[in-house]
């Protein structure tokens, strides 16, 4: 997502909402590798692990995070907004995400996360979908802006060479320590349920490890 649609300059602006999760922390590892400015968006208990990160955290709960990135994002020719901007939320959040843009810049969304908590349902998600594909038609309407949406499965069915030369250089960046998988705790296997209640209630920072034997 990060190099695959649009090659972002070293000093480019994104913004990851929803930067906390699996996908957004490793987004803001490989913005820092890089040389991009990043932006999150989070709830407060995670924006110290954000800011840990290199990135400028913005708590979505208080206040207009819209206002917040634009605030953050003003240039010396007056123009405001991210370079390109990460969604995993979707449904009707796309639309908040499209008002974070930069002029002619882009939208990538990546997932519904707001339907799988259960916060909207289907016709919101299929509805989010429909205005990635709007807006990508209509650009001229919107100052340029472009969405799409990404979807893993569909490029690893696509274009599997592209997906294992992206898995290879990642492969090649851990084995070199210029990315940094934040592992808070290793468990069990057989403690799986601890592990998604811990997940369910934010704040974790990264990622626990299941393993399939006792852990030592």
């Amino acid at each position: 997502m990060l190099t695959g649609y649009r090659r972002l300059p070293r000093g480019a602006t994104i913004l990851v909402v929803g930067a906390s999760g699996t996908v957004g922390i490793a987004m803001l590892d490989l913005a820092r590798l890089l040389g991009l400015k990043a932006i999150g968006t989070c709830s407060a208990v995670d924006m110290a692990a954000l800011e840990r990160l290199g990135a400028a955290a913005i708590d979505y709960r208080a206040g207009d995070f819209v206002a917040a990135v634009r605030r953050l994002t003003t240039r010396a020719d007056g123009t405001v907004g991210a370079d390109a901007v990460f969604d995993a939320i979707g449904g009707a959040h796309f639309a908040r995400s499209l008002a974070c843009l930069a002029p002619a810049r882009l939208l990538v969304g990546y997932g519904a996360q707001d339907m799988a908590v259960g916060a909207s349902g289907r016709a919101s998600a299929a509805l989010g979908l429909a205005r990635l594909r709007m807006w990508s038609a209509l650009g001229r309407l919107f100052s340029g802006r472009r969405a799409v949406f990404y979807d893993i499965t569909a490029r690893l069915e696509a274009h599997p060479e592209d997906f294992l030369a992206d898995m290879a250089r990642l492969f090649e960046l851990l084995r070199e320590r210029a990315i940094h998988p934040i592992v808070v705790e290793r468990l069990a296997l057989a403690r799986a349920r601890e592990a998604h209640a811990r997940i369910d209630a934010a704040g974790l920072g990264g990622k626990i490890v299941l393993l399939p034997w006792p852990a030592s």
